[in-house]
């Protein structure tokens, strides 16, 4: 929508670097404490989270007033669908 910006949040931002080219003009969020990017990922509008603590606490404390969180369909590594999963309803999953 022309405003719209994707920021990179990332424990490996090299990596992200190298895999991520098809973004347009990424910013990668480096150089931060870990407890500073919680808050600043958690104030994205929309979020593409991993199947982590960290980033699922972040999409859980940006809401209410959060655009759309995207998780992964499993979270846990060889889990069946009818496993427990922490990601609410609401949450798309793929």
């Amino acid at each position: 929508k022309g405003n719209e910006r994707a920021f990179v949040f990332s424990d490996d931002p090299e990596w992200c670097r190298a895999n991520l080219q098809f973004l347009p003009d990424p910013t990668f969020i480096e150089g931060f404490a870990d407890h500073e990017e919680l808050v600043l990922l958690s104030r994205c509008h929309h979020k593409v989270i991993a199947n982590s603590s960290f980033s699922w606490w972040a999409a859980w404390l940006g809401e209410p007033g959060c655009g759309t969180v995207v998780a992964p369909r499993a979270w846990l590594h060889g889990a069946t669908g009818d496993a427990p999963s922490p990601v609410p309803a609401r949450w798309l999953r793929c």
